[in-house]
């Protein structure tokens, strides 16, 4: 009987090795799957950032576009800053005051002349 209860536990113990071999088996496929499953996010996530990327490099060349117009076109559109104005008053400001220092510079200096006609001693 010891002969026929060591066989059955050798049965017994091959059955459960295949099992195990099959559970082991079962879970390298499932490791498998999700290394896939994680390297299809993976790729999923890095096609949008690229969809994105190509989307902004489209926007700037748009834009890189509308900047190498010729610029004749601009300057309809062209409207001087606050600054500039400013500027170019404080610029005609000066030219009015220097051209009328010039003018003050040019005269000729003329004497008054006074009248003495009556003089006044106070003697008290």
């Amino acid at each position: 009987m010891n002969k026929k209860n060591d066989h059955l536990n050798i049965q017994n113990l091959s059955e459960m090795l295949v099992e195990l071999q099959n559970e082991v088996q079962s879970i390298k496929g499932d490791e498998e799957k999700l290394r896939f499953a994680n390297l299809i996010d993976k790729l999923e996530l890095f096609i949008s950032e690229m969809n994105d990327v190509t989307q902004d490099v489209h926007h700037l060349q748009k834009r890189f576009a509308q900047m190498k117009r010729p610029v004749t076109s601009l300057k309809a559109h062209y409207q001087p800053s606050e600054y500039s104005k400013l500027q170019r008053m404080f610029q005609s400001v000066q030219k009015d005051s220097s051209a009328s220092m010039q003018n003050n510079t040019n005269r000729k200096w003329t004497n008054p002349t006074t009248e003495i006609t009556d003089v006044h001693t106070n003697k008290r």
